[in-house]
């Protein structure tokens, strides 16, 4: 890991503590960067790089599970498939 990414990777951790503290504060976005002194563009950026960051950490997991198709369902989650027409019942 270069400078570059050893310095990007410090901000994000950064605001994602700083966003978890604005989600847990029950805060409005502008109430809250008027307290720490941001703007409400630089929240946002921010907002959308933890997102991209959370994102980009789903798809290698994604990739590499079986079977197709239940990659991103959770692992206590059951799919469950339409009953076939022979078995379907009828409803009064």
């Amino acid at each position: 890991m270069n400078t570059r990414e050893a310095a990007s990777a410090y901000r994000i951790s950064q605001w994602s503590v700083a966003i978890q503290e604005k989600v847990a504060s029950g805060e409005s976005i502008n109430d809250f960067c008027e307290r720490v002194g941001v703007r409400r563009n630089t929240y946002f950026y921010w907002q959308r790089k933890l997102r991209e960051a959370a994102i980009q950490n789903l798809i290698p997991t994604a990739i590499n599970l079986e079977p197709a198709g239940q990659a991103l369902v959770p692992s206590a989650w059951v799919v469950v498939s339409e009953p076939s027409p022979a078995k379907s019942c009828t409803c009064f």
